[in-house]
């Protein structure tokens, strides 16, 4: 397993000292627990960034039509 050093700022690294009193997890697990979140949640965001981007384009050239929210809550009775 590779290590990595990390700065904290003082306020962080006291509620990462309190989560460790709490939890009785380990500074390393919690912040690689922090780190392996934080990468699944950009991954996700940048996937649907790609995905809006497509349909932007899909929109722009014509191939998808968009509705006004007025006609649309019309059309379902909202």
């Amino acid at each position: 397993m590779a290590s990595l050093s990390v700065s904290l700022k003082p306020t962080i690294l006291v509620e990462l000292d309190e989560a460790v009193k709490i939890t009785g997890i380990s500074r390393s697990r919690i912040a690689e627990n922090a780190i392996a979140e934080y990468l699944a949640e950009l991954k996700e965001d940048m996937e649907d960034a790609s995905e809006a981007e497509k349909i932007l384009a899909q929109i722009k050239s014509g191939k998808m039509k968009t509705y006004p929210a007025d006609e649309v809550y019309k059309e379902l009775g909202i």
